[in-house]
């Protein structure tokens, strides 16, 4: 079991690097989405949207302008995805000394890394480069093969 639980991690690790060029997969730009988001209501999105995509546009010009977008509108999608859960779940921060409000927290960052990542990385594999994609997974699985 503990096989099939490294060989997904790697998976999606894989994902994540292809598209945002970056190991981390929960992103500190995706907390400062979501704290956004949550400050000044989910109405503002397209804010935290333009300053997403802008950022990574202006800020990694080593990556092609498509791969940026997409990487911004993927943190974008993640943070409102989270800050929607966050807020429908009612959760305030005197609620995180709570168990159950911190498993919610760290369930609505998740479930909104994860859109956020599949968004971006389909958005790069149907545009561009799957061929590098595909390679980069069976380098992958090839390795966690030779560690089991």
């Amino acid at each position: 079991m503990r096989f099939f639980g490294r060989a997904l991690r790697k998976l999606l690790w894989q994902i994540w690097a292809e598209v945002s060029g970056k190991a981390p997969p929960l992103s500190f730009s995706l907390g400062i989405g979501v704290a956004s988001l949550i400050l000044v209501g989910l109405r503002y999105w397209p804010v935290v949207a333009i300053a997403a995509i802008g950022t990574t546009v202006f800020a990694e010009p080593v990556h092609p302008v498509l791969q940026n977008v997409a990487h911004g509108a993927g943190l974008t999608l993640g943070a409102v995805i989270s800050a929607f859960l966050i807020e429908r779940w009612r959760i305030r921060p005197s609620d995180l000394l709570d168990p159950k409000s911190v498993w919610r927290t760290l369930a609505a960052v998740v479930a909104g890394t994860f859109a956020g990542a599949v968004s971006a990385t389909t958005v790069v594999m149907l545009v561009g480069g799957p061929g590098t994609f595909a390679a980069g997974v069976e380098d992958r699985a090839a390795r966690v093969l030779d560690w089991a």
